[in-house]
């Protein structure tokens, strides 16, 4: 029986110095303090068997003695009265060295105001208390058993204290380095007072210091309207897109309400106009993290803080802020505020443009650059003036296709089946020629029906005329009445055999629509005419053929881009409706050729190469063109009268400027 409890004994030995081990390593690390204290207390209530327990900290500014972690305390102090004593039982330990065993509603050496055997044992950091490791164990515990737990809360407290020390020695390793990275900071971003240059270093630089994903800074202008200078990991701020403008919105609003914005993931509601700005902002960003931290600067006018601009911190995975992330994010946005507003200030000198160009051009101002630069300002001045002063010609170019004029295309009428096919590519043909013969197979049952029904209806009328004939021979008056029932069916007889030959001309004329023909004199120009239409099915509306009168006029038809048609539009009211056109053959570019505006189109149409399009039709002379063939491709240039070289040299690029830039 004594070996068996020896052997228990060791046991536990052994299982309380592997839990020892496991807690130094853990103390050693670098887990949050959350995290440590809470693992810490865990294993100790455990291992003790004990009711509850909580590790205290002390605050550094206050003094107070604030909860760490706790674990069932509310089952041992259910009062307020019982709060309030123990609060300052928790002062007293906080006093003591060693540490101490309260015994059950004591009053020696201080009131215990709960039924358990209270144990507390003192965290202390170079003989100064930081903490308090409390735990409320059973009251029928033994003196030798009280003895134990104190000896073992003695090792947890020391392992606490050791956690306390490496964490303090890692705060001032850290503060020590982030000294460093800030002293760096703080001279990257005063190195000059431009101010872009300033929002993008501080958005990049700062974005390190803080551990965030993204960081931007935003300028307030008068009244009150936010601009987004920079963005952390972007060149170019595009400011028309719509993270950036419900950015700049919540800036705004947030600036309005005169305090810095924390967000965490499912954060409580904020006020109306900061919570819709925010929302709308979030469904762009996706941050479960963001604040908005605004810049103060000295009004010059009231003498008073004044915010100018502030500085948007996110993250897109993490979600915790511990003080180290607002500390670093405060003094990124203390050393930006100082940067920022001297920068401001120097942009907002008057004809500072003016001050920068000449501190540029002083070098070229010295005695013996001085020739060489009158000589290049006369080269440019005299370019310039050319540019703006000397005149040719301005072309509008599009894409052109030589068609003749009368032009038809033949659309099936009704569904049905090709049967017969005179028609082949390049078939000259004549008016009213039969091109294509369809076949209705629903047309023809139809047509069968409607004769059969009319023959129907004529047997019946002559065999009710030969009866009749009968009745009124006999003169009997017995037959009086059937003579009037024969008489009223021959009437309504009368009537079908109208409607049914109504439907059978109707029939007919559908039938003869199967015969397609030629509506004019000229040449078949679809192509591979057999190999689209034998004996296909075709559907109604679908076009079949097209015919073109090639010995007529022909016209150029060009599709000039919807950007351009202004152009040609303004010139028609300026010079003449007429418009000179030039073009060339592509198979042969050699020989240009003149034409002139007949009609523009009044709609814009889609085209699958030049995107939005306007067709200009152009009158031209058939005979002085050799070779014309339907839809042949040609290079045109409108001649839209004479505008400054500088303007015909550098049109797209000044359009381009007015439509992304200036717009």
């Amino acid at each position: 029986m004594a070996s068996e409890v020896q052997q228990v004994s060791e046991q536990a030995i052994d299982e309380i110095e592997e839990l020892l081990r496991e807690l130094a390593v853990l103390a050693q690390s670098d887990v949050s303090s959350n995290h440590f204290h809470g693992d810490l207390l865990s294993r100790t209530v455990q291992s003790l068997a004990a009711l509850a327990g909580a590790i205290w900290l002390i605050d550094g500014d206050s003094g107070d003695v604030l909860i760490e972690t706790e674990q069932n305390l509310s089952a041992v102090l259910d009062s307020e009265a019982q709060s309030a004593q123990h609060q300052q039982l928790l002062m007293w330990s906080t006093q003591q060295s060693e540490p101490r065993a309260i015994l059950p509603q004591s009053n020696s050496p201080v009131t215990n105001p709960t039924d358990c055997l209270l144990l507390l044992a003192p965290i202390t950091v170079d003989d100064r208390t930081v903490g308090v490791i409390e735990v409320f164990q059973r009251s029928e515990a033994s003196p030798a058993a009280q003895a134990g737990f104190l000896r073992f809360l003695t090792a947890i407290s020391e392992l606490a204290s050791d956690y306390q020390r490496h964490d303090q020695l890692r705060s001032f390793k850290d503060r020590a380095e982030s000294w460093g990275q800030f002293e760096q900071f703080s001279e990257q971003i005063h190195q000059d007072l431009d101010l872009d240059g300033t929002a993008f270093r501080v958005a990049n630089d700062g974005r390190v210091l803080v551990d965030c994903e993204r960081l931007s800074v935003g300028l307030i202008h008068a009244g009150r309207r936010a601009k987004i200078l920079a963005v952390s990991g972007l060149d170019i701020v595009d400011r028309r897109s719509n993270s950036v403008r419900r950015l700049e919105q919540l800036i705004k609003q947030v600036i309005r309400g005169g305090e810095p914005l924390w967000y965490f993931d499912q954060a409580a509601e904020l006020a109306p106009q900061i919570q819709k700005p925010l929302d709308a902002y979030l469904d762009e960003s996706k941050a479960r993290l963001l604040a908005v931290l605004p810049l103060y600067r000295t009004s010059r006018n009231t003498g008073s803080k004044e915010a100018f601009a502030a500085i948007v911190i996110e993250r897109f995975e993490r979600v915790q802020a511990d003080d180290l992330f607002r500390q670093r994010a405060e003094s990124v946005r203390r050393q930006s505020e100082l940067a920022l507003a001297n920068a401001v200030q120097y942009s907002s000198l008057p004809m500072l443009w003016l001050v920068n160009l000449l501190a540029r051009l002083k070098w070229y101002t010295r005695l013996r650059q001085l020739p060489r630069t009158l000589f290049v300002l006369a080269v440019i001045s005299a370019i310039i003036w050319a540019a703006v002063f000397v005149k040719t010609d301005f072309v509008i170019e599009g894409y052109g296709e030589l068609q003749p004029e009368i032009q038809r295309e033949i659309f099936a009428p009704h569904d049905g089946i090709v049967s017969e096919l005179p028609a082949v590519h390049s078939l000259d043909v004549s008016q009213n020629e039969t091109l294509i013969q369809l076949t209705n197979a629903d047309l023809a049952v139809e047509y069968t029906r409607v004769l059969g029904e009319i023959d129907v209806v004529d047997q019946r009328t002559t065999s009710i005329n030969t009866e009749l004939l009968g009745l009124r021979q006999r003169n009997d008056p017995m037959s009086a009445q059937r003579e009037s029932q024969l008489i009223a069916e021959q009437r309504e007889l009368d009537k079908k055999l109208v409607s049914l030959k109504k439907q059978r001309d109707l029939i007919d004329e559908q039938r003869g629509q199967l015969e397609l023909k030629s509506p004019i004199d000229g040449r078949v120009l679809t192509w591979k005419v057999a190999q689209r239409l034998a004996n296909r099915p075709v559907s109604r509306g679908v076009s079949l053929l097209k015919i073109a009168k090639l010995d007529g006029n022909w016209l150029l038809e060009i599709r000039v881009a919807d950007e351009d048609i202004g152009h040609v539009m303004n010139a028609r009211k300026a010079i003449k409706p007429d418009l000179d056109v030039s073009f060339v053959s592509a198979t042969n570019p050699g020989v240009t050729h003149y034409g002139t505006i007949l009609k523009v189109a009044n709609s814009t149409q889609l085209d699958d190469s030049l995107g939005p399009s306007v067709l200009v039709t152009v009158k031209i002379d058939p005979t002085k063109i050799k070779h014309l063939r339907p839809g042949a491709s040609v290079i045109p240039k409108i001649h839209c009268g004479q505008e400054a070289i500088g303007y015909v040299w550098l049109r797209e690029l000044i359009e381009a400027v007015q439509k992304r830039i200036l717009f």
